[in-house]
């Protein structure tokens, strides 16, 4: 068997998956931390102030090198070209996936339903 179908074999089973949650969940994780120590709350001096409380910007949150990382590669990573890329992938496996199922009967006709006879007619 070519190799996707080993790996398909091996990723259906329960320890795969486990790994591939895993993953996920340390990615999101990972990925969610900045978002911490990006902003700061601040109080004011004075005791009348209209807003008792402010949110402010920390330094990381001010970096321009945080913004472009955290904000532009990561962001597209992970919630516009990652999960596009994915997308197509699969998609694309299960259009040729079809096709060859579908080549395959094409190919066998009624006989298919007779393993122990399968002949091939192309």
């Amino acid at each position: 068997m070519p190799w996707p179908c080993h790996f398909v074999t091996w990723c259906c089973q329960l320890p795969c998956v486990n790994a591939v949650y895993s993953v996920t969940l340390l990615l999101a994780v990972l990925y969610n931390v900045p978002l911490f120590f990006e902003r700061e709350v601040k109080y004011p001096h004075s005791a009348c102030s209209a807003f008792p409380v402010s949110i402010g910007k920390t330094r990381l949150g001010d970096s321009f090198v945080y913004f472009f990382v955290y904000k532009t590669l990561c962001y597209f990573a992970f919630r516009s070209g990652g999960p596009l890329v994915t997308l197509i992938y699969i998609n694309v496996r299960l259009y040729r996936a079809l096709r060859m199922r579908r080549r395959l009967e094409t190919c066998s006709g009624p006989i298919a339903l007779f393993p122990y006879l399968q002949v091939s007619f192309c």
